[in-house]
């Protein structure tokens, strides 16, 4: 058995290296309508802007409890729009097999599905 040893992992999901396709319009939306269900108008957000100027403009609103939690929740949604996107790219390409098994919580695992099968085309 011959052992391989590891000198680099390159994580890129801006697509710089490999294609990544991520709804970004529909994960802001999903941030900002987390913000209106806690009260807060939204009419100034704007779903062009990057998530961390709408996040600080929020925290400027909430207190540290409610911004806590409103940032876990955001968490979650990029966390979903990441993983569907790393299935749609696998659904794309010529994925390894084990990648459509990928469920929330192995990101890490579905993007290396995708960056192998990006590698071995």
């Amino acid at each position: 058995m011959r052992i391989l040893r590891i000198k680099a992992v390159v994580f890129d999901f801006d697509g710089t290296l490999v294609p990544f396709k991520m709804d970004y319009t529909a994960l802001r939306q999903g941030i900002i309508r987390k913000i209106a269900e806690r009260g807060i108008q939204t009419e100034d957000f704007k779903v062009s802007d990057p998530i961390r100027v709408t996040l600080k403009k929020t925290r400027e609103i909430l207190n540290d409890k409610d911004m806590e939690i409103l940032e876990r929740e955001a968490e979650e949604i990029i966390t979903f729009y990441e993983l569907e996107g790393t299935k749609n790219n696998c659904s794309n390409h010529r994925c390894s097999r084990g990648s459509q098994n990928v469920k929330r919580g192995d990101e890490s695992k579905a993007s290396y599905f995708y960056t192998q099968s990006v590698a071995n085309s």
